[in-house]
């Protein structure tokens, strides 16, 4: 979409250059404009309209989902055959120890991060799903969503993923499911991120009423020459050497930072993360 407002423009500046009527030229900068302003809807509509799989790198989550189903397994047929029907579903809360399990091995992230509340999604006896809740990432967002006197209804949902075996729609009926818990615990409204380094979209939160609010600000990372990324906060922590008790060097973090470059660590500003967040008593599924 933005290759053809780029052809609007492109067409209008001809236009100018090949007519000499002013007439003319005034025709054509209306039937422009209004050809730019369809161009802006269609722009905007394509961003609601969930693409297919083939337009866009699959994520990481499904990578992961994909190679596990070629292991061998001698109850799968039994649990698909139980997640074929929702029927057979049932949601409830789970320790941080057994969402942890899950969470390592098939989320992008590898860990719980700042998780207090976990839920499971169970068809028959088997764990098919897990998502996570907990604090919120900075110190004002919470305030920002709806005030600060209200700022203790709001909680992240930080981590989330669904097994190979689960039923297609799992991860929307779980994320639905356990939104309705937390309202039980005092949380009413809920912040979920997707993060575009994983392949993620936020399509799954868009069945459970989330409402898309855009993208968070680009932070600076750095890449370590194993690969390893870390975020560029993380530079003031090496300006000091206190090891044995007693300071052995003090540099500043723009000297630090040169150090780390030297070694062969690359800086960079990533694309942000989307953000949708939900009132979850609205929450149906």
């Amino acid at each position: 979409m933005s290759f053809l407002r780029f052809r609007v423009i492109a067409f209008l500046c001809l236009s100018f250059c090949h007519t000499e009527s002013l007439d003319s030229r005034l025709r054509i900068v209306d039937s422009l404009v209004h050809l730019y302003l369809l161009a802006n809807l269609l722009y905007r509509a394509a961003q609601d309209v969930e693409l297919r799989d083939w337009h866009v790198p699959n994520s990481f989550q499904r990578v992961i989902r994909e190679r596990m189903a070629d292991q061998a397994d001698p109850l799968l047929s039994e649990k698909k055959a139980l997640a074929a029907d929702f029927k057979n579903a049932v949601v409830r809360e789970i320790s941080l120890a057994e969402a942890k399990n899950v969470v390592v091995t098939q989320e992008w992230l590898g860990n719980l991060g700042s998780s207090e509340f976990a839920f499971g999604l169970y068809f028959g006896e088997y764990l098919a799903g897990v998502v996570c809740f907990g604090s919120t990432a900075g110190t004002k967002v919470k305030a920002s969503v709806c005030g600060t006197e209200h700022a203790d209804k709001v909680t992240t949902l930080t981590r989330g993923c669904c097994l190979h075996f689960a039923h297609p729609h799992s991860g929307s009926f779980l994320v639905s499911a356990a939104c309705r818990e937390m309202t039980k615990k005092g949380y009413h409204i809920v912040i979920a991120y997707a993060d575009p380094e994983a392949g993620e979209r936020g399509v799954i939160f868009r069945p459970c009423n989330f409402l898309y609010c855009g993208t968070t600000s680009p932070t600076e990372k750095f890449r370590r020459p194993d690969g390893k990324v870390y975020d560029a906060r993380n530079v003031h922590l090496l300006t000091r050497d206190r090891r044995f008790g007693r300071l052995r060097y003090k540099r500043s973090r723009a000297e630090q930072k040169q150090i780390l470059i030297a070694q062969g660590c690359e800086f960079f500003k990533d694309s942000g993360s989307s953000i949708a967040s939900s009132e979850s008593s609205g929450i149906t599924g």
